[in-house]
């Protein structure tokens, strides 16, 4: 049985049990009163990989002690120990996801230029693929500014650059654009330069495709065609 460490606890409890009371896994499945084998197989093994909240897992829960023949208060410490182990894991996991954060947010600031964002017609790209393998965002919405002049400046390279590409690949025609003026400050503008929101922080964000088993960035994407 594969198991995770969340549910080492319970694990171990039932390996025991079964030994002691000389069980097959099917034998155990029947004394809870199931009789689809192949689907309570399946059903057990997520419960043992930590999945305590699904109501299939929570019934099994409950048949468990009985048809370990162990008593409840004992059942019940296993039990609240493997969702202690979770509740820690997850507040882990949440401190460790929320410091790369502030690290990548620290480290994009750091690198940040000012730029422009074009706004197409359309707010999804198609073909979505395409655009994810070709660069995305970065390469087709993102419009470098001559940095060296003042800020004020801005709006106007952008409505020269849309002069010269009134199109913007995979959303069609220019209805407007973005000015980023810092990392957390932004314009946005119609194609004529007049301000229709702002200011705000401006994400532009990933394009995403799904595979059958993983979900791929725009990143991941492009350097499997490198």
């Amino acid at each position: 049985m594969q198991y995770h460490a969340d549910a080492l606890p319970l694990y171990e409890l039932i390996s025991v049990r079964l030994k002691a009371l000389e069980l097959s896994r099917g034998e155990l499945f029947r004394r809870m009163g199931y009789s689809n084998m192949a689907k309570t197989g399946r059903r057990f093994q997520a419960l043992l990989k930590g999945d305590f909240s699904h109501p299939a897992s929570q019934l099994m829960l409950q048949r468990l002690p009985q048809a370990l023949n162990v008593g409840d208060a004992f059942y019940d410490a296993i039990i609240e120990e493997c969702l202690r182990r979770q509740r820690e894991r997850l507040e882990r996991e949440e401190r460790i996801a929320a410091a790369r954060y502030h690290r990548e947010e620290a480290e994009a600031r750091k690198r940040f230029v000012p730029h422009g964002m074009l706004v197409g017609t359309y707010q999804q790209p198609s073909p979505i693929t395409a655009f994810a393998l070709t660069g995305g965002a970065q390469r087709w919405l993102k419009v470098a500014l001559d940095t060296s002049q003042p800020a004020i400046t801005f709006v106007q390279q952008m409505k020269q650059y849309i002069q010269q590409h009134p199109e913007v690949p995979f959303f069609g025609p220019v209805t407007g654009f973005v000015v980023r003026y810092t990392y957390d400050h932004s314009v946005r503008f119609d194609k004529a330069g007049n301000p229709v929101a702002g200011p705000q922080e401006f994400v532009t964000g990933n394009a995403k495709v799904k595979t059958s088993q993983h979900t791929l960035t725009e990143k991941q994407l492009a350097r499997l065609i490198e």
